[in-house]
């Protein structure tokens, strides 16, 4: 498969992926990609970039609990258009127009990282 056609299929399963997080709220990646009928792989790409940027927050494990597959919550839906995951590890918002950044790749005289609860830091970027 050519990078040309992986980028192509990873978009696919993004624009499956989105209307299923938006309308769930609460779920694992298992039960994410059943949903979505797409493969696992591609749905752990797509979830672990929207946790990277704040989008969506993985849940403590409940104390006794039966399973210990990581659920997560979707904190800021950033509307209709589905967000891309871009070479770069950063999040296209098509909504607003925003590139949103992951702390771990921001440099000194960048914004300042977002305090635990705050949300995404929204960075408007030429890409």
């Amino acid at each position: 498969m050519t990078p040309a056609e992986k980028t192509e299929a990873a978009r696919a399963s993004e624009k499956r992926l989105w209307p299923v997080i938006r309308f769930k709220e609460v779920f694992t990646i298992k039960e994410l990609a059943m949903t979505a009928d797409v493969p696992v792989g591609q749905a752990m790409t797509f979830v672990g970039a929207l946790t990277g940027v704040g989008v969506l927050v993985a849940l403590p494990f409940p104390p006794g609990g039966a399973t210990r597959e990581t659920k997560y919550r979707l904190m800021n839906s950033l509307g209709p258009k589905v967000p891309h995951v871009m070479r770069i590890r950063v999040l296209e918002d098509p909504n607003s127009g925003y590139t949103l950044v992951p702390p771990c790749i921001r440099r000194a005289g960048r914004p300042p990282v977002p305090k635990q609860g705050e949300g995404p830091v929204a960075i408007r970027m030429k890409l």
